[in-house]
């Protein structure tokens, strides 16, 4: 018989706000993580939730599904989802879910949550996390990668295909891989409060730009320069600083930038560059590409 474990309850306080951490603890309640999930990502229906019969089967044999929830009123606020997961024949675990409604985005929650996520996986004895995001996603990946330490190696186009998420609908639904070495110096010294460098101090130091923008009469970023023949180990290639305008404004720059990013992630992994950092310049983001094995890069390696 499997044995039943406690439920999991944490309490968190991020800028004087407190939080609670669980697990659902009834049918109902993981029928309100669905509701969440739909109010977060903007569907007009169920089809992009975790089914609640898939969650509460999930929390059963030790995945991790948890509701955040404000303390002073109860309100459930956000989710995570969180899937046991064999990555190359070792067991890690695959983040599937997370994310917070309106009004609760931007305050810090997040970075709570995914350290307890990073604890849960240590008891487990577990050293990678790994999850898909849209690398286009400005904010998204400045959380990934500066704020969390995770790289990425491998794009997934079209990963989802056609989706009802708010920010993917009507334009293909490309991924990067997150990985998440939560045991490595640099993941340590990243959720210490890690300052990334800036612009500047890649191209000092050799970086190409293989991908720039330049704003249109209505103010929209669009791609205009894509440099596919760099041999240089960095590389910087810029994104969106608001990806969700675009696609809000016009629907046909935010397919150009889908498929001249698709160009440059998917010709410079496959040439062994790692997604290392992203840095930013007056508001304009860039991911910095590196050219490195990806050991010295988590023992904390800089250019």
């Amino acid at each position: 018989m499997v044995p039943k474990m406690p439920p999991f309850v944490k309490e968190i306080e991020v800028r004087g706000a407190k939080y609670v951490v669980r697990e659902p603890m009834n049918p109902e309640e993981h029928r309100d993580l669905m509701e969440v999930e739909k109010a977060i990502w903007g569907g007009e229906c169920y089809a992009e939730t975790v089914p609640y019969h898939v969650s509460i089967a999930l929390q059963e044999i030790g995945g991790l599904v948890l509701g955040i929830y404000e303390k002073s009123t109860n309100k459930l606020i956000g989710v995570l989802v969180t899937f046991p997961a064999i990555i190359e024949g070792k067991l890690a675990l695959y983040s599937h879910m997370h994310g917070y409604i309106e009004g609760y985005r931007g305050k810090g929650i997040g970075l709570e949550v995914k350290k307890i996520q990073r604890d849960y996986a240590k008891s487990l004895g577990v050293d990678l996390i790994v999850w898909t995001y849209d690398p286009l996603l400005a904010l998204n990946a400045w959380f990934n990668i500066v704020k969390l330490g995770a790289i990425f190696r491998r794009y997934s186009p079209n990963h989802y295909g056609r989706m009802n998420v708010f920010y993917n609908v009507g334009i293909e639904t490309d991924r990067v891989w997150a990985e998440w070495y939560i045991d490595s110096e640099r993941v340590t010294k990243r959720l210490s409060g890690w300052k990334p460098k800036s612009v500047e101090y890649f191209i000092k130091r050799g970086a190409k730009v293989v991908l720039e923008a330049s704003p249109r009469t209505d103010g929209l970023l669009e791609p205009r320069k894509v440099d596919l023949g760099s041999r240089s180990p960095l590389v910087l290639m810029e994104i969106p600083n608001n990806f969700t305008d675009i696609l809000s404004r016009d629907k046909e720059l935010a397919n150009k930038w889908r498929r001249e990013s698709r160009r440059v992630f998917t010709h410079y992994l496959a040439r062994g560059y790692v997604g290392f950092e992203v840095v930013k310049s007056n508001g304009r983001f860039y991911y910095v590409l590196w050219r490195n094995v990806l050991d010295k890069i988590l023992d904390g390696e800089y250019p």
